[in-house]
C-alpha cells in the first residue's frame, strides 16, 4: 500500500484523501443510525450485554471515550434528525454534538447549531456554559497511571544474583556467564511498576467540611498525613461492612448457631426476606445472571435487583430455587417478555418490581 501511495501525485493524493474524509463520515452517520436502532430495539440486552456503552466497548471493541461520543451523537441525531447533514457535511464532528446534545432543545436548537458550526471545542464548551451554567464545571474523570512501586514508599524485596541472571536470560539476554578470567554480571531487573487511578471530581463546600471532619476523627486511627485516598478507603470499608449482602450473610451465618430459633415462614411471596436475599446476592456472585441468546451472561454489578424466575403472578414463590439476581434493565426486559409491556394505563396489572438485593 505504501509503494502504491508513492506513485501517486500530489493532486491524486489529496484527492483521495479528501473522498476517505467523505466516506468515513458517511460510514460514522450509518453507525450511529444502526445504534440508534439497536437501542430502539433493546438488541444489547438481548446479547447479554447491560447497556449500549457496554455492548460497544466489549462487543464492537471501541474505546469507552469513542463509545460516549457515538452514544451522545446517536441519541442526539434521534431527537433532531438535522444534525445528520451538518455532521455528513463535515460542519460539526462527533466531540462537538456530544458536547452539545444535553443543552439541545426544540426551541434553542437552531440557535445553537448554527452557533457550533465549524467551531473548535473551546468555542462549543463556551456555549454549552451560556445555556447551562453547571457544565463549566469539570466532569468527573478517572485516569491511570503507571508508577514504580519505590516511588510509593513500598519496598521491594532484593533478588539474588542468581535468579537477577534467570530473569535476564527468560527476557531474551545473554547468558552472564562468562569464560575464565571474566567477572560474572548480573543484570538487575526492571524496577515494579503499579498501576495507580487518578480521580479528579468537583465538590462543593459541605463535601469538603465533612471531608475535614473525617480527617479530624480519623487521624487517631491512621498514622502520618491523613490522605483523601486513606479517607476514601476507610469510609468505603465502613460502608461495605455494613451494606455488603455477603458480609451480612456472613455474619448472619455466625450467628446462626448462637440464636437456634426456628426460621419464621414467609406467607408473603412478594415480601422477600432480607436473610433471603442475601443468599441469592452470595450464590450468584453479586453479578446479574441474565444469559444472551449468543450465550453471553450479562454479568453486571450494577443496580441488581432479585428478581423471582416464576412471577408471582403466576404462582411463584419467593423460595431461592425461584430466585436469581439481574440488574435493573435485564429485570425490566424479562418481566415484559413474560407478562407484557407495562403501560401506565395498566397499573393494575404491573408486573411486580424485583426488590433492590441491598434492602
Amino acid at each position: 500500500m505504501s509503494a502504491v501511495l508513492r506513485s501517486l501525485s500530489d493532486h491524486e493524493l489529496l484527492s483521495r484523501t479528501r473522498a476517505l474524509t467523505a466516506q468515513e463520515r458517511k460510514v460514522t452517520l450509518s453507525l450511529l443510525l444502526h445504534l440508534n436502532e439497536i437501542e430502539r430495539r433493546s438488541l444489547y440486552l438481548k446479547q447479554g450485554y447491560s447497556s449500549l456503552f457496554d455492548y460497544c466497548t466489549s462487543h464492537l471493541k471501541l474505546s469507552e471515550s469513542a463509545a460516549m461520543r457515538r452514544i451522545k451523537t446517536a441519541r442526539c441525531i434521534a431527537r433532531f434528525p438535522e444534525v445528520c447533514a451538518l455532521l455528513e457535511a463535515g460542519d460539526v464532528n462527533l466531540s462537538t454534538v456530544s458536547r452539545v446534545s444535553a443543552i439541545l432543545t426544540a426551541t434553542n436548537k437552531d440557535d445553537v447549531l448554527m452557533r457550533i458550526k465549524g467551531k473548535s471545542q473551546r468555542d462549543v464548551d463556551a456555549v454549552v456554559a451560556e445555556y447551562a451554567p453547571r457544565a463549566a464545571v469539570p466532569p468527573d474523570r478517572v485516569r491511570t497511571v503507571m508508577v514504580p512501586v519505590a516511588a510509593l514508599g513500598i519496598r521491594t524485596p532484593r533478588v539474588a544474583n542468581d535468579e537477577c541472571n534467570e530473569i535476564y536470560r527468560r527476557s531474551g539476554g545473554k547468558d552472564s556467564a562468562t569464560s575464565e578470567g571474566e567477572t560474572r554480571t548480573a543484570r538487575s531487573p526492571k524496577p515494579e511498576t503499579e498501576m495507580l487511578a487518578v480521580i479528579e471530581f468537583s465538590a462543593r463546600a459541605p463535601f469538603m467540611k465533612k471531608m475535614r471532619v473525617v480527617r479530624s476523627l480519623a487521624a487517631h486511627r491512621l498514622q502520618g498525613a491523613v490522605s483523601f485516598e486513606h479517607v476514601f478507603e476507610l469510609l468505603m470499608d465502613y460502608f461495605i461492612e455494613r451494606e455488603d449482602p455477603e458480609r451480612r450473610h456472613q455474619r448472619r451465618e455466625s450467628r446462626a448457631g448462637a440464636a437456634s430459633k426456628a426460621p419464621h415462614e414467609n406467607t408473603d411471596p412478594r415480601n422477600i426476606p432480607a436473610h433471603i436475599r442475601d443468599q441469592v446476592f452470595v450464590r450468584d456472585g453479586g453479578r446479574c445472571t441474565y444469559i444472551g441468546a449468543n450465550g453471553k451472561q450479562c454479568e453486571s454489578t450494577h443496580a441488581l435487583q432479585v428478581d423471582h424466575i416464576i412471577p408471582v403472578a403466576r404462582g411463584g414463590t419467593s423460595n431461592i430455587e425461584n430466585l436469581r439476581l439481574l440488574c435493573a434493565k435485564h429485570n425490566r426486559l424479562e418481566a415484559e417478555r413474560l407478562m407484557g409491556q407495562w403501560r401506565p394505563e395498566n397499573r393494575a396489572t404491573r408486573p411486580e418490581a424485583a426488590l433492590p438485593a441491598s434492602h
